[in-house]
């Protein structure tokens, strides 16, 4: 399954490069950071395709709304929120082939100690794809330039992530990324595309 090719990913490309851009990236790390773990390479190509789509909910929100450069509404966030169970509602017809996985695009904005949405899971019942997910999503957003941000230097990035395991992230999946060598975190994200 090459999802780069897939409909639903290049709808996302078409409708924002930016958060395609961004969704390779974290795709990149989310890769890494399975292989650390020993996630075999059938199942690394299943998390690669899951983390590729991540945000695939994004294309039902405005392009106005995900380039906004100004500080977000109550009511933005609301409509942002949506993305995680938009996403697995488009994303439904590759439950087959991502297998469990799948679970990586609604539960990536979950929360280690159950604060996340949308369904306020926590710990272990957050899917291992959503909990590698989270932090690459989170490293990554640190790290990009966008219209709003210059972009965070990696090294406050990697203490942000391990500030946040516990809390926001699973802690396990922080130790193995704070392991990984700088470059193989650095080359996942940023802005290299």
């Amino acid at each position: 399954m090459a999802v780069e090719d897939h409909a639903l990913f290049q709808a996302l490309a078409a409708h924002d490069a930016q958060t395609a851009r961004h969704s390779r990236r974290v795709a990149r790390l989310a890769v890494s950071i399975g292989r650390q773990l020993g996630v075999a390479a059938a199942e690394l190509d299943r998390l690669r395709h899951a983390a590729l789509l991540h945000d695939l909910g994004k294309v039902r929100i405005p392009a106005r709304l995900l380039q906004k450069s100004g500080r977000l509404t109550l009511f933005d966030w609301d409509v942002l929120r949506r993305h995680p169970l938009d996403g697995l509602r488009l994303a439904q017809a590759l439950a087959p082939a991502l297998g469990p996985w799948i679970f990586a695009i609604s539960q990536h904005h979950e929360r280690w100690d159950g604060h996340g949405y949308p369904g306020r899971l926590g710990g272990a019942a957050i899917s291992l794809g959503a909990r590698i997910v989270a932090v690459a999503d989170s490293y990554e957003a640190i790290t990009a330039r966008r219209p709003y941000s210059g972009g965070t230097p990696a090294s406050h990035a990697r203490s942000e992530v391990q500030c946040n395991a516990g809390t926001q992230f699973d802690p396990a999946i922080v130790e193995v990324f704070l392991d990984m060598p700088r470059a193989v975190i650095e080359e996942g994200a940023g802005d290299e595309d």
